[in-house]
């Protein structure tokens, strides 16, 4: 399946659904369901791609207000669905969209539940539930000091259907995801502990402080010792959210 996709049309619009040209008017959220092509014509509207990544992170806070009954395997999503929305909803989802990804998504889907919670229920327990060995695999190996290769390798796959697999997971390539996870992670246990940064280092899967010293400064702008005195908090944007 592909990348769901929100468009927030807070004026009208007009998309391309699977060839067919179609309009939406003023005051909509438009929820596509990962299957075929929609996208938008022209830029009258916000476009935001929500990978099975992203709706495994979202999905635990949102468990609760799911419908368990929901059918999963049988769920047959629309090409696009239509929720009409106030002005104010779709400016906070706007303004989300820029300081919090991940408050965002969760604002957005508690709002569709609320107006359809069978459909939505449906939806985001398929692409949160789905191919659950590979998201389990990353999750466990993510600090590993490995190549990409080792991980295709381990998974048993060939190198180029795991790269093809994790840009449709996750939206990024397996290379900038890792290094950007590990960095983050790291620059958590800066902040959070008093260990080595040689020992962060090795534990965040850096096979040597010089190759870790320099990512971090190159994402970061400080090394990782300048960095751990300044006291900098760690809540900014992140592709890991």
């Amino acid at each position: 399946m592909d990348a769901v996709k929100i468009f927030v049309c807070e004026q009208a619009t007009r998309l391309r659904v699977d060839g067919a040209l179609c309009e939406a008017g003023p005051g909509q959220l438009l929820v596509s369901g990962g299957r075929g092509q929609v996208e938008a014509v022209d830029d009258t509207c916000l476009c935001l791609t929500v990978f099975d990544a992203d709706f495994k992170v979202i999905y635990p806070e949102l468990a609760d207000l799911v419908d368990p009954a929901t059918p999963v395997m049988a769920f047959k999503p629309e090409p696009l669905r239509r929720i009409a929305a106030e002005a104010e909803v779709l400016r906070v989802v706007a303004v989300l969209a820029d300081a919090n990804r991940n408050a965002m998504l969760r604002f957005v889907f508690v709002f569709c539940l609320g107006h359809d919670r069978r459909y939505f229920s449906a939806l985001l327990r398929q692409r949160a539930i789905g191919d659950p060995h590979f998201f389990e695999f990353i999750a466990n190996n993510s600090l590993n000091p490995w190549s990409v290769t080792r991980y295709a390798e381990e998974l048993g796959i060939p190198l180029r259907k795991f790269n093809e697999l994790f840009v449709e997971k996750y939206g990024v390539s397996a290379k900038h995801w890792l290094l950007e996870h590990r960095l983050q992670h790291a620059r958590g246990l800066l902040v959070m502990t008093r260990q080595r940064v040689v020992d962060i280092a090795l534990e965040c899967g850096f096979s040597n402080h010089a190759h870790f010293a320099d990512s971090f400064k190159r994402r970061f702008g400080l090394s990782p010792s300048s960095w751990r005195q300044s006291g900098r908090p760690v809540g900014d944007r992140s592709l890991c959210g």
